[in-house]
Parts: structure tokens; sequence; C-alpha cells
């Protein structure tokens, strides 16, 4: 199944000028049965814990994850009326396939020390009323010392807590956190490709699902086939069904994740979560990702 799954990311999800419509698309996502939202600080250009904060309101069972170490970028409220106008010159981008390094080499210029995340997380709570899950965002294995531990573990001492990556499941970094702690990252892209051995013991939380598996297509050209197999079984426009079967290609061949997507436009992701939904309605999703099985042997 792939709507239990789910999580809605926000990093593209702005309050300020978009506030309505952000949060009406937040709830829309909710109302369609996903029950985890994941935002940070510095998501939104700094306004996206508003909006979720906002549309949490009503729906108690929503599981929330957010996260310590970013920034909150300054003039917010500035940056979020001139999205709004670059939206409405440009249109909605469609995405494009890149892979996520394998590894964040350098420090992203986040604030590890306990004073810092402590004001930050003060700053979130009240903002979103409420937490689940409180993760280290974008750390790097050099920054994950003894006293960063510690103090995340004080700071989430009721909450689930672990580690979010902008890179891939790397095992340097994650052999810094005791089990049970969860990470938040790209997939190898060796998961999607089903090859490469899948961490059984580490709750996986994964972003850049249609990113890397739109890469894979253009290098690959058994899995580019696959896709499209999987595609022409899925009703929506092409986009969408590619959407759709590389998410169903995930929960086939990563069993154990969560999934995150996002879009911060609601008649995308509408459709996006109608074509699940005929997936999980048809337990089609094995079928699916047994195109992509047929095409690579």
């Amino acid at each position: 199944m792939i709507i239990p799954r789910l999580v809605l990311g926000t990093a593209r999800i702005a309050g300020g000028a978009s506030a309505r419509e952000s949060v009406d698309l937040v709830k829309s996502a909710f109302d369609s049965g996903i029950c985890a939202v994941d935002t940070a600080p510095s998501y939104g250009i700094g306004t996206a814990e508003d909006v979720v904060g906002s549309a949490l309101v009503g729906y108690p069972g929503v599981e929330v994850a957010t996260k310590v170490g970013s920034h909150r970028p300054d003039h917010a409220m500035l940056r979020s009326f001139a999205r709004k106008i670059k939206r409405l010159i440009t249109g909605a981008n469609e995405p494009a396939g890149s892979l996520p390094p394998e590894q964040l080499k350098q420090p992203s210029g986040n604030d590890f020390s306990a004073r810092f995340m402590a004001q930050s997380l003060e700053i979130s709570q009240e903002k979103l009323g409420r937490i689940d899950l409180l993760l280290l965002h974008d750390i790097t294995a050099d920054e994950v010392t003894a006293q960063v531990l510690a103090d995340l573990a004080r700071l989430g001492g009721q909450w689930v807590t672990g580690y979010a990556s902008l890179a891939c499941w790397n095992s340097a970094l994650d052999q810094c956190f005791t089990a049970g702690r969860v990470a938040q990252c790209a997939p190898d892209p060796q998961w999607l490709l089903g090859t490469g051995e899948i961490p059984a013991e580490r709750p996986l939380r994964l972003h850049s699902l249609v990113k890397t598996g739109l890469a894979l297509a253009e290098q690959n050209t058994s899995f580019a086939n696959g896709l499209e197999r999987a595609a022409g079984m899925i009703e929506g426009d092409p986009l969408t069904a590619r959407i759709a079967a590389l998410y169903a290609l995930a929960a086939v061949r990563i069993p154990t994740a969560r999934l995150l997507f996002t879009s911060s436009h609601r008649a995308r992701l509408s459709g996006l979560i109608k074509a699940l939904q005929k997936i999980d309605d048809s337990h089609s999703a094995p079928r699916l990702a047994a195109l992509f099985t047929a095409q690579a042997g």
C-alpha cells in the first residue's frame, strides 16, 4: 500500500503571500488520507511551519516532523511575495531528473549548538502546536558529536529523533546514530533498480524519489522502458502517471520505508493522490513494479 506510507513534504510550500492557498493544499492532502507531514524552519523560505500549523487544526491524527539546525531565512514575508509573482509568471515547473549526492562532505552552515537548537525548537513548537518527530537537519558525519547527540536526546526526549539529509543514505553518517533513530534521506539509486542492500533495521523516510527515478530513466534504457510500461497502466496525464509509477516501484522495492512527496500546485498534488489511491484500491503496485523487472531482465 502506498497512501498510508506517504509523508507530505513542505519544502516548496510557502506561507506569507500564498498562505491561504498553501493551507488549503495541505488540508486537501490530509483529507485524502495523508497522515504525516514533514517541515523545517528553512522550508517555504521560512514560512512552511506557519502553513503546517494552521493546516493541522482539526487533524489531530497527523504525524508532524520538523528539524533543528537550519536557519530561518530573513525577510520571509517579502520573499513570499516575490515567489508568488515568479510562480504567476513562470507557471508550474516540471520535475527534472537528478541523482542526489552520495553524501554531504561539507557542513551546510547549519547550527547544531545546544542554544541555537533549543531556540529553534521553541519557535517550531509555537508555530506547529505539536511535534512527533525531531530530526537534525543536513548534518554531516563529522558534525555528529557526542555532545550534539546528547543535546538532541535532551531536546527530543518525548519524541522520536534522528537525522535528515539532502544526500542518499550513507553508512558513515548512519553509523553515528543508534538503532531506532530515523534516517530521512534520498534513496540509493540501486534500491530503485532492485539491487543494493536496504538497511532493514533503520526506520527510513525517503525523499527525491521522482528526481532519482527520472535520472535513472535518462541513464538506463531498461529502467526507462519499464517506467513507460508502468505509466501506461495508470490513468492520468503522462507526468502524473510516471510519478505514480515511481512511487509504486519504491513501495515494492523498499518495503520498509515511508515515502515523501511534495508539490506546491494543488491540481498536480490532487491528480497524483488520486492515481495512487487507484493503485492501492486495485492492489496493483506489485504488478507495476514487475514491469520494471521484466524490462531489466
